[in-house]
């Protein structure tokens, strides 16, 4: 896709309904040769809208009018391209969680949980959040993390807690909570409007810093292995990612599901947009209360689709 159809599809689809301020951003952006010049200078992966907004926000380039924005990022763009490069897209929200939970609170004994692409790890504590769908009592009852999950058709609620006994993250890059330009930076990846995900954020960070998880830095595919190693004896491995594959390859993608197929012990739960995994489709629609057209694919095993999901955790609907 060219860099400025890439933009206006993030305005459509993502943007749209979920954030005025991006879309207007993204669509002065697509509407500036100057600004897609030097975007197209780029590698491909490091032209993605998100990451140049937050890379812009981090710059501190203004964002109340479209145009003045355009121009401070051309203005700025050495500094601002230079953390886009050294930078990725590294969205934690931990209100994702409330999509995989009701899958692996149905799990007997205890698990593992392994995060593929997990940056900062914070979806690795489902069993720390108070996550309630359609408002019901959350079996947390004491957590700063607040998590409200609007579930539609026949979502196995959760009735118990998974019994972790191991939080595993895998990433190019993993985020250290503990590092202030680190936390900067997830923050900058928030959307303006979206001053509750901030506050979930900053909350879910402190869980996490008292009770850090296991990092290990790697690609995906050659560090699946190092991290299924790591399973204590006697816990079922689940495996699970959200807005990752689409990041690597095809050919990755490939051979990431291949590792997994060597490994039949392994609960894969992908949560990935829609095209992502080869042949799998559905014919689930997203739900009249969704802010955006964006949602994911919740797929067991790399095959089938029990459901889908907001990309921001907000929303699930089961098949």
């Amino acid at each position: 896709m060219e860099t400025r159809n890439w933009y206006l599809a993030f305005a459509d689809f993502e943007a749209k309904g979920s954030s005025p301020t991006y879309e207007a951003l993204v669509r002065a952006v697509a509407d500036s040769p100057t600004l897609l010049g030097l975007l197209d200078e780029m590698p491909l992966i490091k032209r993605q809208p998100n990451l140049l907004l937050a890379s812009a926000r981090v710059c501190g380039a203004p964002i109340e009018d479209p145009s003045t924005f355009v121009e401070a990022v051309i203005d700025d763009w050495d500094r601002i391209s230079s953390i886009m490069a050294t930078r990725a897209t590294q969205t934690n929200e931990a209100a994702r969680t409330g999509t995989y939970l009701p899958i692996i609170a149905r799990l007997d004994g205890p698990i593992a949980l392994i995060e593929v692409g997990c940056s900062a790890g914070l979806c690795l504590y489902p069993d720390r959040y108070r996550i309630s769908y359609d408002g019901a009592a959350p079996l947390v009852a004491d957590s700063p993390v607040t998590i409200e999950v609007a579930a539609t058709g026949v979502v196995p609620i959760p009735r118990r807690l998974p019994n972790v006994v191991a939080r595993i993250g895998v990433d190019l890059n993993p985020i250290d909570v503990a590092d202030p330009d680190a936390r900067a930076w997830l923050e900058a990846l928030v959307w303006p409007e979206h001053t509750h995900r901030l506050e979930r954020l900053r909350a879910a960070m402190r869980v996490v810093a008292d009770d850090p998880p296991t990092l290990i830095a790697g690609d995906l595919v050659d560090t699946i292995d190092d991290a299924l190693a790591l399973v204590p004896d006697g816990a079922t491995p689940v495996v699970f990612h959200s807005a990752v594959l689409n990041y690597v390859s095809h050919a990755d993608r490939q051979r990431f599901a291949a590792r997994l197929d060597e490994h039949p012990d392994v609960v894969w739960i992908s949560n990935e947009g829609p095209g992502v995994l080869d042949g799998v489709t559905t014919d689930l629609v997203i739900p009249d209360h969704a802010s955006s057209a964006a949602h994911f694919l919740v797929v067991l095993g790399g095959r089938d689709v029990i459901g889908i999901s907001d990309p921001h955790g907000s929303w699930i609907k089961w098949a």
